[in-house]
């Protein structure tokens, strides 16, 4: 209140009664809260003497304070790492709004939305949450914080490759690809696979949990590596992946080639086999047949001793154990010859 001289105040709240007094209301001035939505105060001014009385009034509207709650997503979220979430605020007009992670300000978040790219800490699946308060330039007119919407973050997904690396020729490529840390199922996904930066012209399946690829090896040159790639999106927000290349190499079967150092004994007589190969190969030898139980030896000369006309077989495994081949040969066993003396007839 503004007056001049030596003055007494009185306020009053709504009207000028004994019982509306404002309780410490003698001064020029005085603080009130009020609680409904008008209000109206009376000062009462009298000169020391009491002769003469003068009042004011003035009135303070009171609006409700605002009400806020992220309105958009309606439920939590999970993303990938390098995702982002779009928060929707009800909207409130005239009001700025303060957005806080985990009860962190977000510095420059102060509009009824918010787009946000949460991080993962220490790559292991991180919780953010988040809330809003909104507030009218009035005194007093701030919201209460909103509910939170909890935003899961979790590393982006990484591709893990199966299959052989190194194939033989005429064997098909056959590659699995299992996603750890994908949101959707890869039954649902987009999926394209590439060998050596094109497009893979081979068979592509999937289910829930692994992506698979094959193709003939027959169009593929020898000794030359192929690199792999897939690509798979739609698994969940942020969490596209395209993997490192997974190489793939088709190999030639080795040409094996056998010697004896002779092809025809007598019985109980020693033979020296030998094996040789232009590629680089491990041996097992087999005595009639290559099948498990007969193998004889595994370098790359044997000897043997057959008593019978037998045949021996070479195979050679490449040392990446993508090959095999073989070959054989027959060591002609001869009956010994019998020699008699026989004496001259007289």
């Amino acid at each position: 209140a503004n007056a001049s001289g030596d003055l007494n105040y009185q306020w009053y709240h709504t009207t000028v009664a004994d019982a509306n007094k404002i309780t410490n209301g003698t001064g020029v001035s005085v603080d009130v809260n009020p609680t409904t939505t008008i209000n109206k105060y009376i000062v009462v001014v009298t000169d020391r003497d009491g002769h003469c009385t003068g009042q004011g009034e003035i009135t303070i509207t009171v609006n409700p304070k605002p009400t806020v709650a992220i309105i958009d997503p309606t439920a939590d979220q999970t993303i990938c790492e390098g995702g982002q979430v779009t928060l929707t605020a009800t909207a409130i007009t005239g009001a700025t709004y303060k957005w806080y992670d985990n009860n962190q300000v977000i510095a420059g978040a102060d509009q009824g939305t918010l787009t946000v790219s949460p991080e993962v800490y220490g790559n292991s699946t991180t919780i953010h949450n988040y809330s809003v308060v909104a507030s009218l330039d009035e005194p007093g007119c701030s919201s209460a914080m909103s509910a939170v919407r909890k935003v899961t973050t979790q590393p982006k997904p990484v591709v893990v490759f199966s299959g052989a690396q190194d194939i033989c020729k005429g064997t098909d490529v056959n590659i699995t690809a299992t996603v750890n840390g994908a949101l959707a199922g890869l039954d649902v996904a987009t999926i394209n696979w590439y060998r050596n930066n094109a497009a893979a012209t081979g068979t592509a399946t999937a289910t829930t949990t692994t992506a698979s690829y094959t193709e003939p090896s027959a169009a593929l040159s020898v000794e030359t590596p192929y690199n792999y790639v897939v690509s798979i999106s739609g698994i969940g927000t942020g969490c596209d992946v395209t993997s490192d290349p997974y190489t793939v190499t088709v190999h030639s079967e080795p040409v094996v080639m056998v010697s004896a150092n002779v092809n025809t004994i007598c019985a109980n007589g020693q033979v020296t086999l030998t094996a040789e190969s232009t590629s680089e190969v491990t041996y097992v030898w087999y005595k009639d047949a290559i099948a498990t139980g007969n193998e004889i030896g595994t370098t790359p000369s044997v000897q043997v001793a057959p008593t019978a006309t037998t045949t021996y077989y070479a195979q050679a495994t490449t040392v990446n154990g993508a090959c095999t081949g073989n070959a054989n040969i027959t060591i002609t066993v001869n009956t010994k010859p019998v020699v008699a003396i026989t004496a001259p007839t007289a």
